[in-house]
């Protein structure tokens, strides 16, 4: 696993091709990412990109803050692209000040078996206006987001979230607040699949967290 406390971490990028961290995964090997902060600030493509092939890999990432990417090598996911048979856990992440300028998914793309969100804050990131959307994910495979918070991130369509194919997206306790579209959908766009809105009950707390819209919309 990876491991780093109490540090920041300046990443940049001297050559072409994408992701810092590249890892095309065999023999379902489990990644973990914790703890500490990502600086992407000269950095001109994704942190990760992790694609499990056919092996059934894990990727994990908690307690990490990404800031400062604006991606301009990648079409797909500024901050981290997970695709293939992969199953991913983002838990008690931040996310502030990324950008993807030619692509979509301002912050994740998400393309694997299994993506679970649970716990992060989202803010200030955007994509490109000529890009389909997502300025902080774009959804293509399933996706459940709980007990998280997107604020001012902005997109063509999907200021925080855009889903499309025929994926299921299930949003649980999460607040959408002061994001916009420039065309559709100021928090979440969803042009085929299922779109699930619940409340989130903390499985050790018990307690509630309802999901809440405010001040979302269009802006050009």
């Amino acid at each position: 696993s990876i491991q780093e406390k109490e540090k920041t971490l300046n990443v940049k990028r001297t050559s072409g091709g994408q992701g810092d961290i590249r890892y095309d995964a065999a023999g379902g090997i489990t990644i973990e990412v914790k703890n500490g902060t990502v600086d992407g600030t000269g950095q001109t493509a994704n942190a990760f990109l992790f694609t499990g092939g056919s092996s059934n890999a894990t990727l994990i990432v908690d307690g990490v803050t990404f800031q400062n990417f604006t991606n301009t090598t990648a079409n797909s996911g500024a901050v981290i692209c997970v695709q293939g048979t992969t199953t991913a856990l983002i838990e008690n992440c931040i996310f502030k000040n990324n950008s993807l300028p030619n692509g979509d998914g301002g912050v994740i793309y998400n393309g694997c078996s299994n993506l679970v969100i649970k716990g992060c804050a989202f803010e200030g990131n955007s994509c490109g206006k000529a890009a389909s959307g997502g300025g902080v994910i774009k959804n293509t495979k399933p996706l459940t987001i709980n007990n998280s918070v997107f604020k001012k991130n902005h997109a063509l369509n999907g200021g925080a979230v855009y889903n499309s194919g025929s994926a299921t997206l299930n949003i649980n306790g999460c607040a959408f607040e002061e994001n916009y579209s420039t065309s559709n959908g100021g928090a979440i766009y969803v042009t085929n699949g299922t779109l699930n809105i619940n409340d989130y009950e903390d499985p050790e707390s018990k307690e509630f967290t309802h999901t809440i819209f405010k001040n979302n919309g269009y802006n050009d």
